[in-house]
């Protein structure tokens, strides 16, 4: 009878260090059946609680949040004994819910951790298996934040709006639940995502317009050997978007965290341009940057010259992979076409010259081999044209300066 006494001390003393305050005060409270008669409950402190059976199958608890924030709700496991939780607020609408482990190496506390809007919400702790009489211990931690997600999300009406480079926590709570964030450009410019990757489970992230385009659609790696973030590159005209966050494999109540990080730019390619009437407009004489979001991606661009022109298109190259690049004329008609090199050596810049009269033109920039998700640079210059010697007319004079006349540079 000792050592059982014994144990069940250590038992204790292990579930109330778990719960986060060591050896701290527990203060015996019980739950009552409904959510009416709920009793109310601080926040970051023990509680413990009891099922007798005969009706009292349920406990309901009370707290509130003064800000939005992350909740952590921690209940002991016990083996051979079974508890369900919820978390839920005063309609019903449950945010997160969970059982506790009944095994035989069962130790510690099963956690639940959702972020929630400032507001009061209620815990129901329900029998599962083997309860009765059995005492449970429970803590409802709490820490104000601005950069968590909170639920419910589900949806791009409901988004939680976020700033741009500033890192934001999120978990997804169920195999179905969606995060939705909404963010707004004030100016042009090129975003990057950053996204947590983790092996053994993956997410999906698919970024849309408000008018619901799609942009791109990219998941997370899974690899035993990840070790760095996913990171995804687009430039985008001014707006506001949508990023969505859904399990792919294996996510669910695996906290992440990623970032949008943005810079204003004029001269980084902003989507949608995958055709000549959505084209870019570009400057000659300027570095311009851009982006395959997929395999099939085109981007366009557009210039003007307004006389007659020798103009150099430069593109850069890189090894093992190529860029498929062709400039057309205002009735598409093509006037030439190159592919970058992309061998082990591949360095520098492709460059192209063309003879052009006055007008408009389009440039297109496809994947030909591994460039897809791969940033490219690229930049039309306009040439001085060599003097004809046809064009060129010299007079020498006796006694005073010669005289050097041109025709024409073309």
């Amino acid at each position: 009878m000792k050592k059982y006494i014994i144990h069940l001390c250590m038992v204790l003393s292990i579930v109330i260090a778990s719960l986060g305050f060591g050896g701290g005060n527990v203060l015996a409270n019980y739950g009552l059946e409904t959510m009416q008669t709920a009793q109310q409950i601080d926040v970051n402190k023990i509680y413990e609680g009891m099922l007798n059976g005969s009706g009292d199958y349920q406990d309901y608890y009370k707290f509130t949040i003064p800000s939005s924030g992350l909740v952590t709700f921690n209940i002991n496991n016990y083996p051979g004994h079974q508890w369900d939780y919820e978390i839920l607020d005063s309609n019903g609408n449950i945010f997160s819910e969970g059982h506790t482990n009944y095994y035989s190496n069962a130790l510690g506390v099963t956690a639940s951790r959702v972020g929630l809007p400032k507001g009061t919400y209620y815990i129901n702790i329900n029998e599962n298996f083997n309860t009765k009489d059995k005492k449970y211990y429970f803590a409802v931690y709490f820490n104000a934040s601005s950069t968590v997600e909170t639920e419910f999300n589900n949806t791009s009406i409901t988004a939680n709006t976020i700033s741009t480079n500033t890192k934001i926590k999120g978990e997804i709570q169920y195999s179905s639940d969606y995060d939705y964030y909404k963010f707004t450009l004030p100016e042009d410019g090129v975003i990057t995502l950053n996204m947590s990757q983790k092996a053994n489970l993956a997410w999906d992230l698919t970024l849309i317009n408000a008018d619901g385009e799609e942009y791109f659609t990219t998941t997370t790696s899974y690899s035993t050997n990840v070790t760095k973030p996913l990171q995804k590159t687009v430039g985008l005209p001014k707006g506001t978007y949508y990023l969505l966050i859904d399990d792919d494999f294996n996510s669910e109540f695996d906290p992440y965290e990623f970032s949008v990080n943005y810079h204003k730019t004029s001269t980084y390619e902003k989507e949608f341009n995958n055709n000549a009437q959505s084209a870019n407009k570009i400057s000659t004489g300027k570095l311009y940057q851009g982006h395959m979001q997929y395999g099939s991606d085109v981007d366009y661009y557009t210039f003007s010259v307004t006389k007659p022109t020798v103009v150099e298109l430069q593109m850069n190259r890189k090894p093992y992979m190529a860029w498929d690049v062709a400039l057309y004329n205002s009735n598409g008609d093509e006037l030439g076409y190159f592919t970058t090199q992309s061998g082990q050596f591949a360095k520098g810049v492709e460059i192209a010259k063309f003879n052009l009269p006055a007008g408009n033109y389009y440039i297109s920039v496809d994947d030909d081999y591994n460039s897809t998700n791969q940033p490219y640079s690229f930049i039309v210059k306009q040439k001085s044209s060599s003097i004809s010697s046809k064009s060129l007319k010299v007079t020498n004079h006796v006694g005073k300066a010669d005289t050097v006349t041109i025709g024409s540079l073309i």
